[in-house]
């Protein structure tokens, strides 16, 4: 029908109603178009408005009524036998490699105590007494860790030199600190 009225208006007739018609009928379509897009945004947002109440909904936790009222259902697995296993073998199987174990490191450890003339009774003290006593730079002492303890401090060298230039120290025996050398395993 559209077509007919755009021949009929090129062939310059008087159609003058068929294409009043059509214009009409143009006319009708578009607002149905029109009816149609906004019913379509408003069915949109009801849908992301009525997907964030589910996600609301499914995010909330669970009551214990609820987790205890939900039957839970284990399944048995089957337990297949295998031919090792019906021989009365291990199913495992026995490792290939054994474990490196790294070189045991020799330790040099020393007890530093305060001696009855110095007044320190603290190993907090006494490693500051340590520290005051023996210059570790001049000295060339490497210590690898220094632990304070109830009345004494230990310390661990990191080369027996270290221990010995320790033990052999004027700068302890003038402050009042005992230093001896403790045999320690290898660890």
């Amino acid at each position: 029908m559209i077509l007919e009225a755009f021949a009929a208006k090129g062939r310059k007739e008087r159609c003058k109603e068929a294409f009043d018609a059509v214009s009409g009928r143009l006319e009708n379509i578009k607002q149905d178009v029109i009816k149609f897009a906004m019913e379509n945004a408003l069915l949109k947002s009801r849908i992301r408005q009525l997907d964030g109440q589910l996600k609301a909904a499914q995010s909330r936790p669970k009551s214990f009524a609820e987790v205890a009222q939900k039957k839970v259902v284990h399944k048995e697995r089957s337990k297949t036998v295998t031919a090792a296993q019906a021989a009365g073998q291990s199913s495992k199987p026995k490792p290939t490699r054994t474990c490196k174990r790294s070189p045991k490191r020799e330790r040099f450890v020393a007890k530093v105590k305060a001696t009855s003339a110095l007044w320190v009774r603290t190993g907090e003290k006494i490693k500051a007494e340590l520290f005051k006593a023996v210059d570790l730079v001049s000295a060339n002492i490497g210590f690898g860790d220094i632990i304070k303890t109830k009345d004494s401090v230990i310390v661990e060298a990191q080369k027996s030199a270290n221990l010995d230039r320790l033990l052999g120290s004027e700068g302890c025996k003038e402050k009042g600190l005992e230093v001896m050398e403790r045999i320690v395993s290898t660890t």
